[in-house]
C-alpha cells in the first residue's frame, strides 16, 4: 500500500512537471542561406493553463528582444524573430551564442540555443505550386552587390526554394532578409495579410519576379495589378502574355536574346519589379539558359537585403554628419587660458630668478593661479550636442513603409525610445556602450536603454503605413508630371538621378514648394538604365510625432521619397 502511494505520488509530480508550454523554432528557409540577419520563425503552443510571460531573444549585437504574450489554453502563435550573425566564419567560434528563453508567471522556463547560419549560398524563393524545375540555377554564380564588406564583388551561388503560398510570411519583418522572390502560378492564393507584407517589401527593397505566363489572366487580380500592364493572354495559348507598346515605367531588358523582349523591368519604391512574359511552368522556358543569363546580368547587380540597404543609408547618415557627433565648444578658450598661464608663470620664474628675487615668485605666480582660475570658471569647456531628432523617409507608393533615423544624447540612468506602431529596429549604436532591451509590446514597439555615462545613441527602424501615395509621379514623352496627393505644402522638392552605386547623385530638376493637390509638369529626360531616379521633398507631419523619449515628443523632419519608374 506504501508503495502505491509513493508510484501515485511520483506520477502526480511527473505530471506537474511536465513542460506547459511548446517552442519549436526553426530557419525561415535554412541555415546555408546568406542572410544578413538570420530570421526564425518561432512556433509557441500552450498546453497548460492560461499563463502570461516573456519570450526572451538575447542578442550580442544589441542587447535582448522581449516579446510579452498572454498564452490561453490551446493557443497557437507564430512569432518572427530576427538576430545578428557573423558573415566571416573564422569569427563564429569568438561569437557569444545566441539565445531563446521562455519565462512564463508560473515559473516554467525554456531555453533554447540558436542556431547561426551557414551563409553560403545567395537564395531565390519561388512562391507558387513549383516543386521542382529551376536546379539549373543552383549551379549558377552571380556577382552579389552586398553591403557587407566580405561578400563584397564576390561571386556568390544560387540555391533556389520552393514555397507554397501557405508557408510565405504574413509580415515585413521576415520578408526583410529576402533578396529575391519570384511568383509563379498559385500564387493568387496568397492572403491579403501576405499580398500587403509583399508589397511593403518590395517597396523597401526587394526584388520581385512575376512569371505572368505561368499565372495567366489570373495576374489580373493580383494585389498589385495597378504596377503591371494591361498584359493581353490568347485564348488557345494563355503561356505567353502579350505586353503592349509603350507601357509607361517598363524597361524592356536587352539580354532577353530574342527579337521581342520577353522580360520588362519597373522601379517600385526602393525595389524592383520584374515581369516575364511566358510560363516557367514550361520545360522549354526552364531549359533554356536565358533565364540565368537575366539573372546574372540583369537581376542579381540590382537585387540586394533590404535590411542592408536601409541599415547603409543608416549608417551612411551618420558618417556624412546629417546625425550631428557630439562635439564641445569653447575649448580655444580655455586653451589659451592655460596657455597664457604657463607662459606667464615660466616668464615670472625667469624674471625673477635673474634678478634673485627667487623667493618673490610666490606672490605672482598666486596672482596668475587666481586669474586662470577665474577665467576657467567664466569660460568653461561645454558639451554642445543638438535636441534629440528623428529624420523620416517616407517611401512613397501605393502601399508605403516610413524609415526612421533617430539620434539623442542620454545621461545616466534608464531611458526609454518609444516608437511608433507596428515598427521594426533594424539597427542600433550606442557610444559608449549601453546595455538596451526591445520590448514588442502590443501598443508600440519601446527601446529600454541602462547608461552608465554619457552615452549618445542612434537606431534605425521600419514601420508600415497603408494609404494612397503622397507624391504621385505620371511618365510623359517628354518628362514627369507630379501631383501632391497630400493634405500638407511639401518644401524643396527636388528631382535626383543615380547613374550608378559608385556615382554621385546629380540634380535634375527643383523647386521651393508644391501645395497640397497641386500638379506641376518637370521636363527632363530619364535614363532608363540609371541606379535611380528619386524626387524628395521634406513636410510636416500632422498630428503628435511618431517617436517619443522618456515620455516627451522628439523633433522630426519628414521626407517623402518618390522613386521614378
Amino acid at each position: 500500500m506504501r508503495w502505491g502511494w509513493v508510484l501515485v505520488l511520483t506520477l502526480l509530480g511527473s505530471v506537474q512537471g511536465a513542460p506547459q508550454t511548446v517552442l519549436r523554432v526553426r530557419p525561415l528557409l535554412d541555415d546555408e542561406a546568406m542572410l544578413y540577419r538570420t530570421p526564425l520563425m518561432v512556433d509557441i503552443e500552450r498546453r497548460g493553463s492560461p499563463t502570461r510571460g516573456q519570450l526572451i531573444v538575447r542578442d550580442p549585437s544589441i542587447g535582448a528582444y522581449v516579446y510579452p504574450l498572454d498564452l490561453a489554453a490551446g493557443t497557437r502563435k507564430r512569432i518572427a524573430v530576427r538576430i545578428s550573425a557573423t558573415t566571416r566564419p573564422s569569427l563564429r567560434r569568438w561569437q557569444p551564442v545566441q539565445q531563446l528563453e521562455w519565462r512564463s508567471e508560473d515559473g516554467e522556463r525554456i531555453v533554447h540555443e540558436l542556431p547561426l547560419p551557414l551563409r553560403t549560398h545567395l537564395p531565390v524563393v519561388v512562391v507558387g505550386n513549383f516543386i521542382g524545375g529551376l536546379e539549373s540555377l543552383n549551379q549558377q554564380k552571380v556577382a552579389f552587390n552586398s553591403e557587407e564588406k566580405s561578400w563584397r564583388n564576390r561571386e556568390l551561388p544560387l540555391r533556389v526554394y520552393y514555397r507554397r503560398p501557405s508557408e510565405l510570411p504574413d509580415t515585413l519583418s521576415p520578408l526583410l532578409e529576402l533578396p529575391v522572390v519570384l511568383l509563379v502560378d498559385g500564387a493568387e492564393l496568397l492572403t491579403e495579410a501576405q499580398w500587403r507584407a509583399l508589397q511593403q517589401w518590395l517597396v523597401a527593397g526587394g526584388t520581385l519576379m512575376v512569371s505572368a505566363g505561368s499565372l495567366g489572366p489570373a495576374v489580373r487580380q493580383l494585389p498589385f495589378a495597378q504596377w503591371l500592364p494591361p498584359l493581353q493572354f490568347a485564348s488557345g495559348a494563355p503561356s505567353v502574355a502579350q505586353m503592349p507598346h509603350g507601357a509607361p515605367g517598363w524597361h524592356p531588358l536587352a539580354s532577353s536574346g530574342v527579337a521581342r523582349p520577353l522580360w520588362y523591368r519597373r522601379r517600385v519604391g526602393m525595389g524592383n519589379l520584374y515581369l516575364f512574359l511566358g510560363d516557367l511552368g514550361r520545360a522549354e522556358w526552364r531549359a533554356q539558359a536565358r533565364l540565368a543569363s537575366v539573372l546574372k546580368t540583369e537581376l542579381a547587380p540590382r537585387a540586394g537585403f533590404p535590411t542592408e540597404r536601409l541599415i547603409s543609408r543608416w549608417l551612411d547618415a551618420l558618417m556624412q554628419g546629417m546625425l550631428e557627433n557630439t562635439r564641445l565648444t569653447q575649448i580655444g578658450v580655455g586653451t589659451a587660458v592655460l596657455v597664457g598661464y604657463l607662459v606667464l608663470v615660466g616668464a615670472s620664474v625667469i624674471y625673477l630668478r635673474r634678478r634673485r628675487k627667487i623667493a618673490s615668485v610666490f606672490v605672482p605666480v598666486a596672482t596668475l593661479a587666481a586669474l586662470a582660475s577665474a577665467a576657467i570658471l567664466i569660460f568653461p569647456p561645454r558639451l554642445h550636442t543638438l535636441e534629440p531628432m528623428v529624420f523620416t523617409r517616407l517611401l512613397s507608393e501605393t502601399s508605403t513603409v516610413e524609415v526612421g533615423y533617430c539620434q539623442a544624447m542620454l545621461g545616466v540612468g534608464q531611458h526609454s525610445i518609444k516608437l511608433p506602431e507596428e515598427a521594426e529596429l533594424l539597427g542600433f549604436m550606442a557610444q559608449p556602450s549601453a546595455t538596451v532591451r526591445v520590448i514588442y509590446a502590443e501598443s508600440a514597439p519601446e527601446v529600454a536603454i541602462q547608461c552608465s555615462g554619457l552615452t549618445r545613441v542612434s537606431l534605425c527602424f521600419i514601420r508600415p503605413e497603408d494609404g494612397a501615395p503622397r507624391l504621385e509621379i505620371e511618365p510623359l514623352a517628354d518628362g514627369l508630371r507630379l501631383r501632391n496627393r497630400s493634405s500638407h505644402t511639401l518644401w524643396g522638392v527636388q528631382m535626383l538621378q543615380r547613374a550608378s552605386p559608385e556615382s554621385a547623385p546629380r540634380t535634375l530638376w527643383q523647386m521651393t514648394r508644391l501645395n497640397a493637390g497641386q500638379a506641376v509638369q518637370a521636363k527632363v529626360s530619364i535614363d532608363p538604365d540609371a541606379w535611380y531616379t528619386v524626387v524628395y521633398a521634406t513636410y510636416r507631419r500632422q498630428g503628435a510625432p511618431s517617436v517619443r523619449l522618456n515620455g516627451t515628443p522628439v523633433w522630426e523632419v519628414n521626407t517623402i521619397y518618390a522613386f521614378v519608374p
